[in-house]
């Protein structure tokens, strides 16, 4: 008798950024699937996000075309969308598995024209789709209301959360600590955060603001600006990228997360925060309005700035109020879901279309 072979070929731009939420979440699902037994070749055509080239759109057809007949393709949405046109040659022989962190019509940081493109190509790429994986059972529902995808079609494989040390916080000094993660795009509505502490300049606080300054360049500006108008220059700090030791040690002395996204496919970033023991106050933003235990944090309608500032005042005056959400978060931090375990359904899922 044969021994199964997994093997999984998976597709995926060079210019994916490596720090974003979709880029850790694929990776760390990959590396599980790898623990469970597959065997998973790697395929980059070249640059394309948003759009790729002729040159990546030509290297992607010939490694599709070269794959076997019943071959698994794992790509991400924003990796699949934009060559679904290739993808429809050869998507009746391969086996194409598409991940959907939240769907692309919520990224507002695009122009129109290249909004709707997007759109259509992810509507063409979903319905080529043998299997999609969704990060969170809101991102399952927008797919299956508004996008065509059946039920049958698709397996809930939210992002796993590393057992975490709690966050020691800054000790008080220079000021209460906020910390907020994430590409500076309009989405994560920064902006909102800063506006909402403009009207806490009595209190002592300060705000670093972690994530990628280049891909919304206009709305950076703005972000800055209004910073400077609103007199926090040296108060918030627009820190750009950060990784490993010098990430650890911003965690390490943060006393609030604060978060304003519009949408969240998931929120990896909120659900680090709870592993960490860190208070969260944070808009109602897609998925996070799901599954943040209220003990953990405290959410607020996404236009609501007064009940953000409001809030975001309690939790800066009020030491106690932050220590019983401490306590709070200790105790979400059991239902959150492991990557371990999201890589198991991932891999059932898998075996189903072998």
């Amino acid at each position: 008798m044969g021994v199964e072979t997994l093997d999984l070929t998976y597709l995926i731009f060079d210019d994916y950024a490596r720090t974003t939420g979709g880029w850790i979440y694929n990776e760390r699902v990959l590396t599980e699937l790898a623990v469970l037994g597959w065997q998973v070749d790697r395929r980059e055509p070249g640059p394309g996000i948003p759009d790729p080239s002729p040159v990546c759109r030509a290297a992607a057809l010939t490694m599709l075309h070269d794959l076997p007949d019943s071959a698994i393709v794992l790509a991400d949405q924003v990796c699949l969308a934009p060559l679904a046109e290739m993808a429809a040659l050869h998507a009746e022989r391969l086996n194409l598995v598409m991940i959907v962190h939240h769907p692309q019509i919520l990224e507002a940081s695009r122009p129109p024209e290249v909004a709707a493109r997007l759109d259509a190509g992810e509507r063409a790429a979903l319905r080529l789709a043998r299997l999609v994986i969704a990060t969170s059972r809101l991102t399952a529902r927008q797919l299956m209301d508004g996008y065509g995808v059946s039920a049958d079609q698709l397996v809930v494989a939210e992002p796993g959360t590393d057992v975490l040390a709690p966050s020691p916080g800054s000790g008080g000094g220079p000021g209460v600590h906020l910390l907020s993660i994430g590409s500076v795009i309009p989405r994560k509505r920064h902006e909102l955060i800063v506006a909402a502490l403009s009207g806490l300049t009595d209190l002592d606080w300060r705000l670093t603001i972690v994530g990628n300054l280049d891909r919304a360049l206009e709305h950076v500006a703005a972000l800055r600006d209004l910073i400077d108008k609103s007199g926090l220059s040296d108060r918030v700090a627009l820190a750009g990228e950060r990784t490993g030791p010098e990430l650890d040690a911003l965690w390490a002395g943060a006393d609030i997360y604060a978060a304003a996204a519009t949408h969240e496919g998931f929120g990896m970033a909120v659900a680090e925060a709870v592993a960490r023991q860190v208070p969260v106050v944070s808009t109602r933003s897609g998925a996070v309005g799901e599954w943040l235990e209220s003990q953990a944090g405290i959410m607020v309608e996404p236009d609501d700035i007064t009940t953000f500032r409001a809030a975001l005042r309690q939790v800066i005056t009020d030491p106690s109020i932050r220590n019983l959400m401490r306590d709070g978060a200790k105790a979400a931090r059991a239902a959150l879901p492991t990557w371990p375990q999201a890589g198991a359904k991932v891999d059932a899922a898998l075996r189903q279309i072998m």
